[in-house]
């Protein structure tokens, strides 16, 4: 066989496998999340591999301490299943699992899950990761939606 004949075969393959792996998954969150002195903005969701990686800005509208757990805020899937944060690398940065947020103050949060790119909806349980003075603050999901193309 010539090479003009094998050259197709091999490269098709590879450019559907780098077409596949390389397709990118934009994220819809609400447009404006403020609750009980939190409010919430979206600044990068992306997925790398099996983790889905999530940096939100939080910030604290109250006059008190906050502190966010992130050890303590779940992912809930479609199916009803909770995942607890995956690991302690986001973005290939070593985070902490707690932060102080003191009065009108921000903080970037990063969490990291394993949810298949496939899943097209995650909720973020913040009630029971985010404190203002020792208490849980009772929070709705803040919920993550694939994007989808019409």
């Amino acid at each position: 066989m010539r090479l003009h004949r094998i050259l197709p075969r091999l490269v098709a393959p590879v450019l559907l496998y780098l077409a596949v792996g390389c397709a990118h998954i934009e994220y819809v969150t609400p447009p404006r999340y403020e609750f009980s002195g939190v409010s919430i903005s979206q600044i990068k969701i992306e997925h790398d591999d099996d983790d889905l990686e999530i940096s939100l800005l939080m910030t604290n509208q109250t006059d008190r301490f906050m502190v966010i757990d992130r050890n303590q805020i779940l992912c809930a899937l479609p199916s009803g299943q909770m995942l607890a944060r995956s690991n302690a690398m986001v973005f290939g940065i070593p985070t902490a699992p707690t932060y102080t947020l003191p009065p009108r103050a921000s903080h970037e949060v990063q969490l990291s899950y394993k949810v298949s790119e496939k899943t097209p909806q995650v909720a973020l349980m913040l009630n029971r990761g985010i404190f203002i003075d020792n208490r849980s603050v009772e929070l709705p999901a803040y919920v993550i939606t694939q994007k989808v193309d019409k």
